[in-house]
């Protein structure tokens, strides 16, 4: 029986490869290297080629270098499995009614069948989506159960948690609104001389280091085990901020602001904070450098890890793409704002600052507040009172942070700059 390979058009393929040389060499590579016997690699591949029919470097080689690439793989039977596996990846969706590759058809070995199941690339239900390795995907999330830490800032008898995640050695990503408490607001002289914006405009509390504290590996058994990490804020532990739009907490905090009608009043305010804290927990958990490698947009499915009111560190299934439903908060669609980004993982209070990560385990946004509600959760506070019941929820982009904060992150706590701190 043949081989599905034989019923793909490798010409047709080639014309809708749709990412860049390098990365179908690293899929290439992946297939030819998990073959039972010796199979050539993209790079030998294509010198061979290049050697037969010399080109110059660019478009054409490398689409001439990829058709050979293709070719090859077809000649030892594994195009098929290539094209199933990394096809929503690799290449665009066939156009209805168009000469596409008939993926689908090409993977059913029985003539009939491939003549009745006439379905493209669209048979991969969402493009965005790829195969993912369970042993990537497992990594991944054991990386950011360690990068995330429960934020806790005292106030008197009471505190404030909140979560956060490393960014750095020494610092964590939070939201402005969990620190609040501990920040105060620069004069307009002071703002100015930090060529710093009014929503950016803060610095720490005098002695409010003491008041600041983060703890890692907060899950349930390290909890009952007393395997529970506390690091203290340092003592110059603020290094950049920008503040919540007004709006963003009124229906669970009554602050009577409106919701705006114009969502460009979001645009000065993205309600994160970076603190520093007294170790360098990072250099053992590592921690994601989001200011020399841009994180992705936030779409599609996600996680999110929190630390929900008094629970350890728990992790909520969901997805950016909430649906038309709540266009409107953001302006209809697509977005008019790049601001925020809504999603429907659960969440209550406490869970403010928690990493949302992208399928790929990669941190994408900043989880920030539910805004709109229906009823009461199933949830009490510590008086007893059952919680509001979030319909959607909304986060900061971290492109967004990167932007904002970047210098300062790279720079360093402000107040070593502009003699802010206290000694």
């Amino acid at each position: 029986m043949p081989e599905s390979s034989d019923y793909l058009d490798v010409a047709k393929l080639a014309r809708q490869i749709k990412v860049s040389r390098k990365t179908f060499e690293k899929a290439f590579d992946v297939f030819s290297d998990a073959r039972p016997e010796e199979v050539t690699r993209f790079k030998a591949l294509a010198l061979r080629r290049q050697r037969r029919a010399p080109l110059d470097v660019g478009d054409e080689r490398d689409a001439a270098d990829i058709l050979a690439a293709l070719e090859y793989a077809k000649e030892k039977g594994f195009l098929g499995e290539l094209c199933s596996t990394a096809g929503a990846t690799l290449f665009t969706t066939a156009p209805a009614g168009g000469d596409g590759v008939v993926m689908a058809v090409a993977l059913v070995s029985d003539a009939g069948a491939r003549s009745d199941a006439q379905i493209t690339f669209e048979a991969i239900v969402n493009n965005r989506e790829r195969f993912r390795d369970p042993d990537e995907v497992n990594a991944g999330l054991m990386r950011a159960q360690r990068c995330t830490c429960r934020v806790v800032v005292r106030q008197g008898t009471s505190r404030v948690t909140g979560t956060g995640f490393l960014i750095g050695p020494r610092l964590v990503l939070t939201n402005w609104h969990v620190v609040r408490s501990l920040l105060e607001p620069l004069s307009a002289q002071d703002a100015a001389a930090a060529n710093l914006a009014t929503a950016e405009a803060w610095r720490a509390r005098a002695g409010s280091a003491a008041a600041l504290s983060v703890e890692f590996d907060f899950t349930a058994r390290a909890a009952q085990a007393g395997g529970v990490t506390r690091i203290p804020g340092s003592t110059n532990w603020f290094v950049a901020a920008s503040s919540a739009e007004g709006s963003e907490h009124a229906k669970d905090e009554n602050t009577g602001e409106p919701w705006p009608d114009d969502v460009a009043a979001f645009e000065p305010f993205d309600d994160f904070a970076v603190v520093e804290i007294a170790e360098p927990a990072g250099l053992d958990r590592h921690f994601y450098d989001i200011i020399e490698v841009e994180p992705p947009p936030p779409r599609g499915n996600m996680v999110l890890l929190h630390h929900p009111g008094e629970y350890s560190m728990r992790l909520s299934y969901g997805s950016f793409d909430v649906g038309a439903g709540f266009a409107g908060l953001l302006g209809g669609v697509p977005p008019l704002t790049t601001a925020r980004v809504l999603h429907n993982a659960n969440s209550i209070g406490g869970s403010s600052g928690g990493p949302c990560l992208d399928l790929d385990m990669k941190p994408v946004a900043l989880h920030q507040a539910g805004v709109e509600f229906s009823g009461d959760s199933d949830v009490t506070d510590e008086n007893g009172k059952h919680l509001p019941k979030a319909v959607v929820n909304i986060a900061i982009p971290l492109r967004r942070v990167r932007q904002k904060a970047g210098a300062a992150i790279q720079a360093g706590p402000v107040g070593s700059k502009l003699g802010f701190w206290p000694s």
